[in-house]
């Protein structure tokens, strides 16, 4: 082993007070003040050297002839002074020779110092030529526009939509943004000759979209609201169940999220309609009604549609499909004049008490005769919104009492909500008659103290819903001595159509009655084996 190294303490670098780095902020100045440069008193110490370095006469051979030159230099001279300091004498002496190397670093950070003090600064000229530049861009407009803006302001003025006064004030508050700055700075732009450039780009800044939005509350309030109008609340009712039955089946299959929903893959969503199918013993129908559920709440949450490229799902649906085969329709067997004419006697006899019966009976000679849906008259639960219910109010007599007009704010064939008036007229029939009864039940109301908000029909002191009515007309069916097992709150409608068709009405006619947009109205015609019957003897 060779003799035990001994390391030399740590020489102090003299301190020289010629070098620039060694004075003081206030020095530095004074020194900048006699070369006849200014400097603020925001400016650092290391900005204060490199500006004087740079204004201090310099030999021939260090002046650099631009500064791209000076800039492809600087690696050159680093390299060189890093040869220098690894290649110095220094280097192979390392024991009593530091203080050179700590030389030669110093030199190495001030030359760097300097380097980069000097690119800021040519980066900061062209940053200031490029925002001018765009300035110059903004404010370009092709003279015809500035006419035109021009003739637009002086209509207004003229108009005394906009004053002279309220202008110049307008133009001392926000030069920049006034219409009549605006228009000289396009044609100041275009004095010299210059053709503006084409395109989009040539717009004026007023007319562009802005890049970012940032949406307040109002904003985030209104698009909530247009989601909530896109579907029906019957319809928002089974999405929200969707979306429970959904979370329910991550949460035992240890699905584990971040966030209101879980991720989608395709695997995910061929057991989720597997457990659908088999746990809960859903139908191939309400499995669909699910899948759209879950689709408009992935959308409405901004994700991306989970059902995009899902061939493997559609398979399973298929085979779902198959498996449970087709359910044949409930039979709802039609209530036809004859049959609504013994309701009603039982009605004005009196079966349940005095309020219920004249409600009962207004309600059925109504949806006969208008040919209504259940779901248009009453609702599915007293705890849901009430919002599109029927009112007093909605009911609207003609000056001769001879008829009356049914306002149906919301319809299955009005999806955008407009409003459908259905017209029901007297006739001689009196125990049938909707209007007689209308006008007997609103006498009856506005005695209880009903306003014109109330809902038009109650029972027990609640709004009427879809299951108190159906029960309530299957009770008297079962009086008169039907059974009432195949008839549901849509038989009115049923029944209406095939009284109308029996009665020789045309098709076309029937169609309107019904409000039907297409020709299904004839699945709602009950051809009884009689009329078949006559038929096969015509052709004899």
């Amino acid at each position: 082993m060779g003799p035990r190294r001994v390391s030399q303490p740590n020489r102090a670098r003299p301190y020289d007070l010629n070098l620039p780095e060694n004075w003081t902020n206030k020095k530095l100045r004074d020194e900048l003040s006699k070369l006849g440069v200014n400097v603020s008193g925001t400016v650092k110490k290391s900005q204060l050297i490199a500006m004087l370095k740079e204004n201090t006469v310099r030999p021939n051979s260090q002046v650099e002839s631009s500064s791209v030159e000076e800039n492809q230099s600087s690696v050159t001279n680093t390299t060189e002074i890093s040869g220098r300091m690894w290649n110095s004498p220094a280097r192979e002496n390392n024991d009593g020779h530091q203080d050179g190397v700590l030389a030669a670093i110093s030199n190495l950070a001030d030359t760097l110092s300097l380097r980069i003090s000097d690119s800021l600064g040519s980066m900061r000229t062209e940053i200031t030529a490029i925002q001018q530049r765009m300035d110059s861009l903004e404010r370009r407009q092709p003279s015809s526009v500035a006419a035109a803006a021009g003739s637009v302001n002086q209509t207004a003025r003229e108009s005394g939509i906009v004053s002279p006064n309220s202008a110049m004030a307008s133009d001392n508050d926000s030069p920049r943004f006034n219409l009549q700055s605006a228009i000289s700075a396009i044609q100041d732009e275009n004095a010299d000759g210059e053709v503006p450039w084409p395109g989009s780009k040539g717009r004026f800044s007023s007319y562009s979209v802005p890049e970012f939005v940032s949406p307040d509350d109002t904003m985030r309030e209104e698009v909530d609201r247009l989601w909530d109008m896109s579907i029906s609340p019957q319809t928002a009712q089974t999405y929200l169940t969707a979306i429970h039955h959904l979370l329910r089946f991550a949460a035992l299959w240890g699905i584990i999220f971040v966030g209101q929903l879980p991720p989608l893959t395709e695997d995910t969503l061929i057991y989720f309609v597997s457990y659908c199918h088999h746990r809960l013993h859903l139908r191939f129908n309400t499995i669909k009604l699910y899948l759209a559920g879950i689709r408009f709440h992935y959308l409405r949450a901004g994700l991306a549609n989970p059902f995009l490229n899902s061939d493997r799902l559609n398979c399973i649906l298929r085979g779902i499909r198959k498996s449970q085969g087709t359910i044949p329709a409930q039979k709802r067997f039609p209530i036809k004049f004859d049959l609504l004419k013994s309701m009603c006697q039982v009605f004005n006899r009196g079966i349940f008490s005095p309020c219920v019966d004249l409600m009962l009976l207004c309600a059925c000679t109504m949806a006969f005769f208008g040919f209504m849906r259940c779901g248009e008259f009453t609702v599915r639960s007293s705890s849901l919104s009430l919002q599109n219910v029927l009112c007093l109010k909605d009911i609207r007599f003609s000056e001769d009492l001879l008829s009356f007009y049914v306002l149906l704010k919301t319809s299955k064939t009005d999806p955008f909500r407009l409003g459908v008036n259905i017209p029901i007229f007297k006739h001689h029939v009196s125990v049938v008659c909707p209007v007689t009864a209308m006008v007997k039940y609103l006498q009856m109301r506005r005695n209880q103290g009903a306003t014109s908000e109330s809902p038009l029909f109650v029972a027990n002191g609640s709004v009427l819903t879809r299951n108190q009515f159906i029960a309530y007309v299957r009770h008297v069916l079962a009086v008169i001595g039907v059974d009432s097992s195949n008839y549901c709150g849509h038989s009115f409608r049923i029944g209406a159509a095939t009284t109308a068709a029996a009665a020789g009405i045309p098709d076309h006619l029937i169609q309107t009655l019904g409000r039907w947009s297409s020709n299904c109205y004839a699945r709602y015609i009950r051809t009884s084996s009689d009329v078949i019957k006559a038929a096969q003897n015509k052709m004899i």
